[in-house]
């Protein structure tokens, strides 16, 4: 067991877990998306979908698994510092009208990405 400081207290990640950040609807409204942290990498932002007829959620883009990425330039970093963009993965996205594709920034990387369930 690790002592509680003060400086964890005010640190990231938040001891309340993560939080999830730019939730959206899809077009038909069936799903909403949101970006939030893994479980085994607080460091990585994977994109999660919540089906609303079935009342499930899932995992729709595994940033660590999807090895799409690549090295990020140097203007890229100095953009995302800028932004205080401080976790690696999927740092933004968008649905496309026909609800079944996403466009998302993968480490930097623009990529179109199918996502039916």
């Amino acid at each position: 067991m690790t002592r509680l400081t003060v400086e964890r207290l005010f640190s990231s990640p938040s001891l309340n877990g993560s939080v999830p950040i730019q939730v959206r609807f899809s077009p038909d409204g069936a799903r909403v998306t949101y970006l939030a942290n893994p479980p085994e990498d607080r460091e990585r932002l994977d994109l999660y979908g919540y089906d609303v007829a079935t009342d499930t959620t899932q995992r729709l883009i595994n940033a660590g698994r999807n090895q799409i990425a690549g090295e990020l330039s140097h203007a890229e970093k100095a953009e995302r510092e800028r932004r205080r963009l401080f976790s690696s993965g999927v740092t933004s996205y968008r649905w496309l009208p026909d609800s079944r594709r996403i466009c998302c920034v993968i480490d930097g990387g623009v990529h179109l990405l199918d996502c039916v369930v």
